[in-house]
């Protein structure tokens, strides 16, 4: 019966309300959560953040971020694009020698996935229909492990 009632529901909402678009995201948000490093010595601790995502075109942002806590600070630049439908490929501007993720676009938000000969990582944004949203993010690789959490709220569309 409760799984009846659950179809039923999703049945009257339109797909359209349930829709993420990448578009949604832009804007600046800021935000508060935590973070932990493991590894040959462990860490972890507060951190705050700020993204500023545009959208330079229909299909496509480029999120730029900085994340501070009292052990330092670390930027990042990543641009993702919207390959087909619930598809999306990410590639991050700010190294010096870029990874490319790929990964999906539903009504829970975006998450992409990588790896490279380093390591594997990812990083996930949810749905950004409310004005808030979580960003978590995490990277591994043979020495360590780096991991971060954090609640968002947008500032400015």
């Amino acid at each position: 019966m409760k799984q009846n009632a659950i179809a039923i529901l999703l049945f009257l909402v339109p797909p359209q309300a349930l829709a993420v678009e990448l578009a949604d995201y832009a804007g600046e948000w800021k935000g508060n959560g935590t973070y932990s490093e493991k590894g040959s010595s462990e860490s972890s601790g507060r951190l705050t953040c700020r993204l500023d995502i545009t959208s330079p075109k229909a299909d496509v942002i480029v999120i730029s971020g900085r994340c501070a806590a009292p052990a330092g600070s670390r930027g990042f630049k990543t641009q993702v694009t919207k390959t087909g439908p619930g598809s999306i490929a990410g590639l991050e501007l700010s190294v010096t020698k870029p990874r490319t993720s790929a990964g999906r676009l539903n009504s829970s938000g975006l998450r992409l996935d990588g790896a490279d000969a380093e390591g594997s990582f990812f990083f996930q944004l949810s749905s950004p229909g409310s004005g808030s949203m979580e960003m978590r993010s995490s990277s591994t690789t043979a020495k360590k492990t780096e991991a971060a959490q954090v609640q968002l709220k947008k500032t400015k569309p």
